[in-house]
């Protein structure tokens, strides 16, 4: 299981490289959409979603010769251990952290929830007119689509002020292509993404960035369709009433009514040829990111070996008993002066011991973890008794112990230190 630090870790991580794919996205978002026209720019975007992916798939492992490293290593170290106190991990701030994390993107998506319940609260009255389009006779309504698993166009309803037929037809236009566009799902994701990263400035920043971008590119296709019609398309935009929209909901006009219209000033008819090579090129290239970031990134420290120099103590006693290993390498190395077994794991190990004569035992759970750190997990019993259950995360090439007492006063110590290759 992993621990709250590796969670935490990979968490920020992710953090990270995804606001490094919008920096390197935003500053790109002009320069492609003069050339290549607002719907070939907004593939960009795929790049955050590439980079998610590759923090998540497994990394590539580098396999390294290091059984002879690590035989070599474990046979000449000293058996005798210093009493080094574990790093004993009992929650710390990891948890407490992720805990604040889990809260945080909880109570986002109660928000976020909230406010599109506030929304159709506000739309109503409403009534179905054809399929998914819905008339809407509130006031301020827009034409906006709502919702991203059954997204509803909504229109504003027919009364004293309503809007003429061809406007309203280049409403419903700008509706059906981001419906088309599976955009409400699109910001559904984009609106996944701002939960999770609730406190990442530069993500929240981002999702506007996208949504702009969604909005110029359904601008550019309703304007190819309807040429003459830009002066009533800027028009309508600028009638439109602003609002403040949850997440998957687009309306018409409720937001970047000034970049919109710089747009319509700017915007040129891009050949139908070169938007589609552009496509064709941005989405290779962000493929080409995501692999290389990946493949930059390997992984080797799950498949080097490691073994751990335990000592079994009875009142400062060394003692033998009935050991015990199982590691996912089952390799055991020949046993050491002191009649100590080790044996070579991998990425975990499983010990036991248990006393020939007397109720001490112990068992422990050792695990690789990041940056040269093992996770160990372990018990000491008396006669069948838990006396100890500590969880300690050790350097490796550091030691760590645990200990159990008796009434009597007898002390039993276990002393760990986690052997790797590169042992000094």
């Amino acid at each position: 299981m992993m621990s709250a630090e590796n969670m935490l870790y990979n968490g920020l991580q992710a953090a990270f490289f995804v606001s490094l794919a919008v920096l390197f996205i935003v500053p790109l978002r002009r320069v492609f959409r003069r050339w290549l026209g607002a719907r070939a720019t907004v593939h960009l975007w795929w790049l955050v979603p590439v980079t998610l992916l590759a923090i998540v798939v497994p990394p590539r492992t580098v396999e390294t010769s290091a059984r002879q490293a690590l035989i070599d290593s474990a046979t000449t170290t000293s058996s005798t251990i210093s009493s080094q106190a574990p790093n004993v991990d009992s929650g710390g701030p990891a948890a407490w952290l992720l805990v604040i994390w889990l809260g945080g993107t909880l109570l986002y998506g109660a928000l976020v929830w909230m406010r599109h319940r506030r929304l159709l609260n506000s739309l109503q009255p409403m009534r179905r007119y054809r399929g998914a389009v819905w008339m809407s006779g509130a006031n301020h309504a827009t034409a906006m689509l709502v919702g991203f698993l059954k997204p509803r166009i909504v229109l504003p309803d027919n009364g004293p002020d309503a809007s003429p037929g061809s406007r309203r037809r280049l409403m419903l236009t700008h509706e059906i292509v981001h419906l088309r566009r599976n955009d409400p799902l699109w910001n559904a994701a984009s609106s996944a993404l701002c939960m999770f990263f609730w406190f990442n400035p530069v993500v929240h920043w981002a999702a506007t960035r996208f949504r702009l971008d969604q909005e110029l590119a359904c601008d550019e296709t309703v304007l190819e369709k309807f040429p003459a019609k830009r002066r009533m398309y800027a028009s309508a935009l600028l009638e439109a009433v602003p609002m403040d929209l949850p997440a998957a909901t687009h309306a018409f006009g409720a937001n970047f009514i000034k970049e919109r219209i710089m747009q319509l000033t700017i915007q040129k008819k891009i050949p139908a040829s070169i938007r589609r090579i552009g496509t064709v090129s941005m989405l290779v290239l962000v493929l080409a990111t995501g692999v290389l970031a990946w493949a930059a990134d390997p992984e080797p420290r799950m498949d080097y070996l490691f073994s751990v120099d335990i000592t079994v103590t009875v009142d400062g006693e060394a003692e033998k008993g009935i050991w015990s290993f199982e590691a996912d390498e089952s390799v055991m190395l020949p046993v050491r002066e002191g009649g100590k077994p080790i044996m070579i794991g991998r990425e975990r190990m499983s010990w036991s011991h248990e006393q020939t004569e007397g109720g001490w035992a112990a068992n422990a759970e050792i695990a690789v973890l990041e940056d040269d750190r093992f996770e160990i997990r372990a018990q000491i019993l008396e006669n069948g008794t838990i006396k100890s259950s500590p969880r300690m995360i050790v350097h490796a090439n550091k030691a760590a112990y645990m200990e159990g007492r008796s009434e009597s006063g007898s002390v039993y110590r276990v002393d760990f230190r986690p052997i790797t290759a590169d042992a000094d």
